[in-house]
């Protein structure tokens, strides 16, 4: 119900709310449960609960991350070893009021991870930074670019972006604000984006030949590929 109010008017989203059950009246003293508090309340007391923040060993919040990131690793069954981002530049630019780098830097031994960086003109350094994340949303040919603006933006990209972002290139009204800004592509998507051999041409270029039917297909494959692949969220 949230997400559709996200793309509804107020005046829309008024006529939906009326349609909604009542929220019916709560006898005081009772839990907001109702009577599954009972069997809730019983497996929490059972539970040990080791890695409550509220527990005495835990003192300060950097004893509890320590204590959360290993049982985190060890369920996962991954944890890759400390390496050297060994940042590499391919590309500088400036553009009206900052300048870009397309940089790749390394996360684990197998992955590089492409990636912008946006600092503004004549600014101080250090500044406040920001991680920018793009969103999953079925949408698998372009990443990061999703939220900066880039040169000869593909329409249907344009498009997507109209649709999810209200139009705007996040990104760039960050650092414009004075953000340091890096902008990666997730896994998945973008440079990252799950290739095959025998895949066509355009799904490769990603060119402004690309057809929106084309990249449609890319995304249904994508999707449907999402969640078999190991590591793949």
């Amino acid at each position: 119900m949230v997400v559709m109010a996200c793309t509804l008017s107020r005046r829309e989203f008024a006529t939906i709310v009326p349609m909604a059950a009542p929220a019916l009246a709560q006898s005081a003293g009772e839990s907001h449960l109702g009577n599954l508090y009972p069997p809730i309340q019983a497996i929490a007391d059972s539970s040990p609960r080791e890695l409550s923040f509220l527990r005495s060993e835990f003192r300060d919040l950097a004893s509890w991350q320590r204590a959360a990131r290993e049982r985190l690793f060890e369920q996962l069954l991954y944890k890759p070893g400390r390496i050297a981002p060994e940042v590499q530049v391919l590309a500088r630019k400036q553009r009206d009021g900052y300048s870009e780098e397309r940089i790749t830097f390394r996360t684990t031994p197998e992955f590089r991870v492409p990636a912008h960086v946006l600092i503004r003109a004549g600014q101080k350094l250090p500044r406040p930074g920001i991680v920018l994340f793009h969103d999953h949303g079925g949408f698998y040919v372009w990443g990061r670019e999703k939220v900066i603006a880039t040169d000869d933006e593909h329409p249907v990209l344009t498009k997507f972006k109209q649709q999810a972002y209200g139009g705007r290139s996040i990104g760039t009204e960050l650092v414009r604000q004075g953000y340091i800004v890096i902008a990666i592509d997730m896994f998945y998507c973008g440079e990252r984006r799950y290739l095959l051999k025998e895949d066509p041409p355009a799904w490769y270029d990603r060119s402004s030949a690309m057809t929106e039917p084309q990249v449609n297909d890319f995304n249904r494959r994508a999707s449907q590929t999402n969640n078999s692949l190991p590591g793949v969220c």
